[in-house]
């Protein structure tokens, strides 16, 4: 009886020991595999200039009667179009919004509004789009001048764009990709290692800003206030080192 519990003993020792050793080897497993992998960022970026852009305007005139804000604004659009076409834009290029209407009422003496009309409001957006982004920049920075002529309008700015985004983002890729090795190769050998296969790749969020316009970072931007723009790409590697 005394012998068999101490062989039980034993074995229960042995086998303890076993998969304590086990465990032991498991753990120095999992860290060899990991000092045996390196994780880096490859990055690449191209100056690119928009092929397409928009345009965008408001125009508001006033009179005390809707009769002569209607004729006022006739007036003034006629204006915007002989601007714009002498810009080099071709009058069927506009796309004009839809009429919006403001009634403003007389206050007396103390300040309260009454029921007297004191003018009427007549305002009107337009809008071009073009492949001739150097001319929209032209209007842009121009049309203000129609203040000096008496016109009353609001310039909203310019938006440009790469329609072609797509073209450049496989070069790019491949040109983050090229990057991203290198980096691993001067990390492995600084550490008397060897850059081996590639075990995972992910592509990152491309950015399209302004020349010079910030960092790389985790989050997409789309800047639409230039025409020239910087195209950057970010990927993540991760090779195995020998």
């Amino acid at each position: 009886m005394k012998k068999s519990i101490g062989m039980f003993l034993l074995g229960a020792t042995l086998a303890f020991g076993l998969a304590c050793a086990a465990y032991i080897a498991s753990r120095a497993a999992i860290k060899m595999s990991r000092a045996e992998t390196i994780r880096v960022k490859g990055s690449a970026s191209q100056l690119v200039r928009s092929d397409y852009g928009t345009w965008s305007g408001n125009v508001a005139v006033a009179a005390p009667t809707q009769e002569g804000a209607a004729l006022r604004l006739s007036a003034a659009e006629k204006q915007i179009t002989e601007y714009i076409a002498a810009v080099g834009f071709k009058p069927q290029e506009i796309v004009w919004g839809s009429i919006s209407i403001s009634i403003n009422y007389k206050k007396n003496e103390k300040g309260i509004t009454t029921n007297e009309i004191y003018n009427i409001q007549l305002s009107r957006s337009l809008e071009i789009s073009s492949k001739d982004v150097d001319r929209l920049e032209t209007l842009n920075r121009n049309f203000t001048d129609l203040v000096k002529r008496g016109i009353s309008v609001s310039n909203y700015g310019s938006s440009y764009i790469i329609t072609n985004l797509d073209t450049y983002k496989m070069k790019l890729l491949n040109a983050a990709t090229e990057n991203g090795y290198r980096r691993a190769q001067v990390l492995a050998s600084s550490a008397g290692g060897k850059v081996g296969a590639l075990l995972s790749a992910s592509q990152g969020i491309f950015q399209v800003l302004a020349p010079g316009g910030g960092n790389i970072s985790d989050y997409g931007t789309y800047d639409k206030s230039t025409i020239d723009k910087e195209i950057k790409a970010v990927v993540t590697l991760e090779f195995s080192v020998r």
